[in-house]
């Protein structure tokens, strides 16, 4: 039977981009563990699965008029750069840091952390870390695609705070 397996094509794209040592068993449990939201648990296929189509992906197809990120306007919108490069969502991310900062410790933003998740569970705060992660991006790409005349206020940069941001949607 393991001669009739193949991984899927973003499984090889991921070993090459992180390492061959990932664990995916793990990663494809993961949003099982961490959520019962099938909007969460679908959006984190598509990252895992390299089909999330942003604007860099969508301007190839012309689909759409920019490639550039829907935040920041100045770099093309990959995956990477949105999840983890972009400095709205690193401003965000970091906010989101300090406000859970006596309670719990989260991790700086890798690719690898927010594509597929913080991996390390040796620590009691696995699954919330996770949790948090999720519901972080699904949020933004709520408000980003979906409800995009809300503009940027929402991200806690013009005067709103994160318990806003949580609160919204």
């Amino acid at each position: 039977i393991d001669k009739l397996f193949s991984p899927p094509t973003s499984q090889k794209y991921f070993d090459r981009l992180f390492g061959p040592d990932l664990k995916w068993q793990k990663i494809y449990t993961l949003p099982h563990l961490v959520t019962v939201d099938t909007n969460a648990r679908f959006f984190q296929f598509k990252l895992t699965h390299n089909t999330l189509f942003l604007n860099s992906r969508l301007f190839h197809l012309n689909y759409s008029a920019s490639s550039l990120c829907s935040l920041c306007q100045t770099v093309n919108e990959t995956p990477i750069h949105f999840f983890c490069e972009c400095r709205v969502t690193v401003d965000l991310w970091n906010k989101l840091t300090l406000f859970f900062a006596p309670y719990i410790n989260l991790d700086p933003l890798t690719p690898k952390s927010a594509i597929l998740g913080f991996l390390e569970d040796n620590e009691d705060t696995f699954l919330l870390k996770n949790h948090i992660l999720s519901f972080f991006f699904l949020k933004i790409d709520f408000f980003v695609f979906f409800r995009p005349e809300l503009g940027l206020g929402w991200l806690g940069l013009q005067g709103y705070t994160i318990s806003a941001y949580f609160a919204l949607g």
